[in-house]
């Protein structure tokens, strides 16, 4: 068999297409965020900065995939990092602000 027989019968079933690849900054900014996250409780306010990782990773992955019109996923995962990220960031200033009224 050829190499292009191959490849059409192993994209038959989604209609032809090659399956998009998933953007590495955007799997990498949700993996920041998270860390953030769950660190926030064991490392206090040194854990806003993994989130801000993840919040400017995020972005700007987020941007990248708008603006190019490259074959890429990973919006979702970049929107969920802006989320998660900002979420533990504003947390961990929380708790800097009531560490400090302690």
């Amino acid at each position: 068999m050829e190499l292009s027989t191959l490849d059409a019968q192993k994209h038959a079933g989604d209609g032809g297409k090659p399956a998009s690849r998933t953007n590495p900054l955007a799997l990498f900014s949700l993996l920041f965020s998270v860390i953030g996250l769950s660190t926030l409780i064991f490392a206090g306010p040194i854990s806003s900065l993994p989130a801000l990782f993840g919040i400017v990773g995020g972005g700007v992955s987020s941007f990248r995939l708008r603006s190019t019109n490259v074959d890429e996923a990973g919006r979702g995962l970049a929107l969920a990092a802006i989320i998660v990220g900002v979420l533990a960031f504003g947390l961990s200033w929380l708790m800097i602000l009531f560490l400090r009224s302690a």
